[in-house]
């Protein structure tokens, strides 16, 4: 399987652009971040106009894992027994007993 430049769905803090760099080279995308604001600051080059670009091109990297969407999750992804606080929680529906 080829490796592709996709942006990353994990390491996102704008658009995902950089932490996708730094997933398709192993490097720490928080490292890249740095390089880029440095450059940004000194005026080196276009790094907000290529960042902009770059955020159009670039697909969209796939998910690496399915969350659950409601519930509970332990470390190996499973949904856990536990059962959420408004089951044990019981509250009296009757309104107007206090009239």
């Amino acid at each position: 399987m080829k490796k592709r430049l996709t942006k990353s769905r994990e390491n996102v803090v704008i658009g995902g652009v950089i932490g996708g760099f730094g997933e398709y080279f192993g490097i720490d995308p928080t490292i890249l971040r740095i390089v880029y604001v440095t450059f940004a600051i000194l005026g080196w080059g276009s790094p907000i106009l290529l960042y902009i670009i770059l955020l159009f091109i670039v697909p969209e990297g796939e998910k690496k894992e399915k969350r659950q969407e409601y519930g509970f999750q332990n470390r190996k992804g499973e949904a856990d027994s536990r059962k959420d606080v408004t089951d044990s929680v019981k509250e009296d529906k009757d309104v107007w007993s206090d009239f």
